[in-house]
């Protein structure tokens, strides 16, 4: 949550994110590690149902927009509700 107004810099392009002084190799590389760990992590312990970490995502961005604000938080919801659905 600390990289959202950085990312939400990045969606407008390299060159407006880099004119708000972000360094936008650096967010790359930082923000691909954080979420390649993450996902391996996720997939280690829970195998099958991991595959709601790759679609809850993708929902989020069409509930609630590209907005790194409510996309990150809606993500979190969506999966918790995926999750919930799919234990009954």
């Amino acid at each position: 949550y600390l990289f959202v107004m950085p990312l939400n810099a990045l969606r407008l392009g390299e060159e407006r994110a880099t004119s708000f002084g972000i360094n936008v190799q650096r967010l790359r590389l930082t923000s691909l590690l954080r979420i390649s760990f993450l996902a391996a992590l996720a997939v280690s312990f829970v195998g099958t149902i991991s595959f709601i970490g790759l679609i809850a995502p993708h929902i989020s961005r069409r509930l609630f927009g590209e907005d790194h604000r409510f996309y990150l938080p809606g993500s979190a919801l969506i999966g918790a509700m995926i999750l919930s659905f799919y234990c009954f």
